[in-house]
């Protein structure tokens, strides 16, 4: 029973980052292709991705809060409108419809992500021990495969190869999640620590970790260098003479590098403090936007996806386990909400931001701003140590 629900879970990872790759990782790809701006998927995308960010938190308390509201059918509603966004992607043409539907679509995808990590904490607090790191590792590498398969297969059949392969993505992610063991007399677990997270106040939090909110706002800056390059992909691979294979390939690196880090995670965090690896995936933010600004070939941006070994799978690792070390047990809940907001206020800048400098300034303006800003964010990184160091002086 223990090990099914353990292999079924990696497949709820691996197919959930498939479908995300769907919905995030050819958007400039798909957008473009119907005769969309930067500007225009600047918007789309920060639009879209501010939308999933105030809405996650609400749709997590309602699930927690009731009982006929759960992780698992909230998660099978995200996927089918998925599975119908893909299908209107098909057959519906035109600049403002694919606008729309990649935007609902990166929506929902971020939708269903807090609900796949509540699965896990169901199970665990079950006393079904779920292997977090290969299953995250395997999340990777199915996304790593599927960017490598959509980029050979767009230069041949077109973008409407992305919506086709995720109608097939989508309804096996339907029938894992109908086999995932469930039962709602034992879901009840984070509702006391969800309700007394909620009565607290984000000022008062603020107030009571200055160190931690300090390494927040360093890795929302070190969030939007990532999203500035990862949304603007394409058009960075297309300046040294690239296309959507190689756009394929490059994401398949950088995700599929990803598997080591993500399987040794509970070896390192052993090895070594989560603020230390905080601290080293910062350096590592810096170096991949550097890399990236100095790339001037197709094979050269291969190399330089080898950086997310030292920025983003570290990073993925290390917060969770990060927010764990510093907060206290009681506001533990609204820690780990506000480090998973990070990533989606990062989106949101990281889009707009690239999408002005891309059509303003061009693409080496906008790299080289990109590594500036990731500059700022290792400062502030840094900066949140003294805040520790004053903290513990008091």
């Amino acid at each position: 029973m223990k090990s099914g629900v353990n292999i079924k879970y990696m497949f709820i990872q691996g197919f959930f980052w498939m479908s995300y790759c769907i919905a995030t990782g050819f958007v400039s790809l798909y957008l473009l292709g119907d005769g969309a701006t930067n500007v225009e998927i600047g918007i789309v995308t920060a639009l879209f991705g501010a939308i999933s960010a105030i809405a996650q938190p609400v749709l997590g308390r309602i699930c927690d809060k009731s009982e006929k509201v759960s992780w698992k059918n909230m998660m099978l509603v995200c996927v089918f409108i998925e599975l119908i966004l893909c299908i209107c992607m098909c057959f519906i043409s035109g600049r403002l419809f694919s606008c729309i539907f990649i935007g609902s679509l990166i929506l929902v995808a971020n939708l269903c992500m807090p609900f796949v990590n509540s699965s896990l904490f169901y199970y665990k607090s079950n006393d079904i021990n779920i292997n977090f790191g290969i299953a995250r590792g395997i999340g990777s590498g199915s996304y790593a495969l599927l960017a490598l398969i959509i980029g050979n297969l767009v230069v041949i059949y077109g973008t409407k190869t992305v919506p086709a392969v995720g109608i097939l993505i989508t309804i096996g992610f339907i029938l894992v999640i109908l086999m995932m063991p469930y039962d709602a007399r034992l879901d009840n677990s984070s509702l006391n620590a969800s309700d007394n997270s909620n009565k607290k106040s984000i000022k008062d939090f603020v107030k009571k970790y200055p160190s931690f909110f300090t390494m927040l706002v360093g890795f929302i800056f070190l969030a939007t260098t990532h999203n500035i390059v990862m949304t603007y992909l394409l058009q960075i691979i297309q300046s040294v003479g690239g296309n959507s294979e190689h756009l394929g390939v490059t994401i398949a690196i950088q995700a599929g590098v990803e598997i080591p880090v993500l399987f040794l995670s509970g070896f390192f965090i052993k090895k070594y403090s989560a603020k230390s690896l905080m601290v080293f995936a910062a350096f590592g933010y810096v170096i991949k936007a550097a890399l990236f600004y100095a790339a001037g070939s197709v094979i050269s941006i291969y190399f330089v996806g080898l950086a997310q070994m030292i920025s983003f799978a570290i990073f993925a690792s290390a917060s969770v386990y990060y927010t764990g070390e510093t907060v206290y047990e009681e506001d533990r809940t609204v820690g780990q909400s506000l480090m998973t907001s990070v990533v989606a206020i990062g989106t949101v800048l990281g889009n707009l931001i690239g999408g002005l400098l891309l059509d303003m300034y061009g693409i080496r303006n906008m790299l080289l701003t990109n590594t500036i800003i990731g500059i700022i964010g290792l400062v502030i990184v840094l900066l949140s140590l003294k805040v520790k160091q004053s903290e513990l002086e008091k």
